[in-house]
Formats: C-alpha cells, structure tokens, sequence
C-alpha cells in the first residue's frame, strides 16, 4: 500500500478520484512499469481512479479542470 493512502485512510479521507498533471518529462512514460502502476492504482488504493494528463514541455500551464 502506498504511504499517503495509508495516511489519508487514518484521517478518515477515502479520495474517490486522483488527477495527475504532468509536465514535459517523455522519458518517464516510456516504459510498461509507469503504465503497470497506473492500471493497477484502483486496486492499490482500495478502489480510487487515477487520471493522468500528459503535457509537452512547457505546455501544462493554467488552469486544467
């Protein structure tokens, strides 16, 4: 289990949903390990989605949501 979860649950917080903002860094997502964690975030985090949005370099500015 992951740290912050394990931390979120002890405070009563159950997040239904996780956005992810990432900006500019195209190696990171190259290999299937950062995929294998995205696909297995539900059931690492008893059920919470994960949303990653992937940005260009310098393209991830603003407001998202």
């Amino acid at each position: 289990m992951l740290f912050h979860w394990q931390w979120l649950f002890y405070q009563g917080v159950q997040p239904h949903e996780h956005w992810v903002l990432s900006n500019g860094c195209a190696s990171q997502f190259k290999g299937a390990h950062a995929i294998f964690f995205v696909a297995r975030y539900p059931t690492l985090t008893n059920g919470c989605k994960m949303r990653w949005q992937y940005f260009g370099t310098s393209h991830g500015k603003g407001m998202h949501m």
